[in-house]
């Protein structure tokens, strides 16, 4: 009896670590200053591996230059917590909330 429920908690623990680790990739959207920015958050587990930008109508020069950065700074604190680009407030906050919903 209490091989099989040693058994069953093993066999539920690697099903548990093996569903935790799969790759998720989620579609996120929030408001910048111009319009919409869609972006794609792939996260493994509890981790954030990567943020892509799917579509935005921000100006290039501002997108160009925040999203690299804030995209750091999320990957690096694995959360969205963190400081926006200085010039692109309304920008930084709409990836912020983005990569948060998710």
């Amino acid at each position: 009896m209490n091989k099989r429920i040693i058994l069953l908690a093993v066999s539920l623990l690697v099903l548990s670590q093996a569903t935790l680790s799969k790759e998720r990739t989620f579609l996120t959207k929030a408001n910048g200053y111009s319009g919409e920015i869609k972006l794609e958050v792939i996260a493994e587990g509890q981790e954030v591996k990567d943020i892509k930008v799917v579509s935005h109508n921000e100006t290039v020069p501002v997108m160009t230059r925040a999203f690299p950065m804030l995209k750091e700074r999320i990957l690096e604190a694995q959360s969205p917590i963190v400081d926006s680009v200085s010039g692109a407030t309304h920008t930084s906050t709409a990836i912020k909330r983005a990569v948060n919903d998710v």
